[in-house]
């Protein structure tokens, strides 16, 4: 087998165990179910579940890489003004990384403390890769940068956090987007005076 028919192989059984505990989850609550009855459920060994996901409240964050690393691996001149652009941008697509996600899912995540802990570990993550931007780009300005991303990623936090309420809430996502848009806005631009010359 060629290493990217491997890699294609490893990418979709990564998949298939992530959607089928994901289900199970919201099914069965996240602390009842084993991941024994996920690899049984997946067709695959408990190894091979553990191999893709140490830990058991990753199969719910598959996308954890990307949570984390958005906005700052996106971000290319201005990370004031670049972080707004990509949060609307992100809000008009109703995109998992501003909270969009499903009632169930969202449910679940509010009704276990082990997954409302481990969301709370992403977007402190996600913090502390846009201080790591800002002191690489202006080690010069001491502490500013890390108030800088704190700042920002507080912004970015209120508002998924709007957004998974409304969600439980069985808002539409439609109404979330029109109903967060003028906060959202609102938000950044209490925040320019202070961080939008980064």
């Amino acid at each position: 087998m060629s290493e990217g028919l491997r890699a294609q192989k490893k990418h979709e059984t990564r998949k298939t165990i992530s959607d089928v505990a994901t289900r199970l989850f919201i099914r069965d609550g996240f602390e009842d179910v084993t991941i024994a009855e996920i690899a049984t459920e997946a067709r695959v060994a408990k190894m091979t579940v553990t191999n893709h996901f140490p830990r058991k409240e990753d199969l719910v964050f598959d996308i954890r890489a990307d949570f984390t690393s958005w906005p700052s691996a996106l971000i290319h001149d201005s990370v004031f003004h670049d972080t707004r652009e990509l949060y609307f941008e992100a809000l008009d697509a109703q995109h998992a990384l501003v909270g969009f996600s499903g009632q169930g899912f969202a449910r679940m995540i509010r009704q276990s403390p082990v997954l409302t802990n481990a969301l709370h570990e992403l977007h402190r993550e996600r913090e502390a890769n846009l201080v790591d931007l800002l002191i690489r780009r202006h080690p010069e300005q001491g502490l500013a940068p890390v108030l800088a991303a704190a700042h920002l990623t507080a912004v970015l936090r209120v508002l998924f956090e709007e957004v998974f309420d409304r969600t439980v809430g069985d808002q539409p996502q439609k109404e979330i987007v029109d109903a967060l848009w003028p906060v959202a806005e609102q938000a950044f631009d209490q925040l320019e005076p202070a961080f939008g010359g980064y």
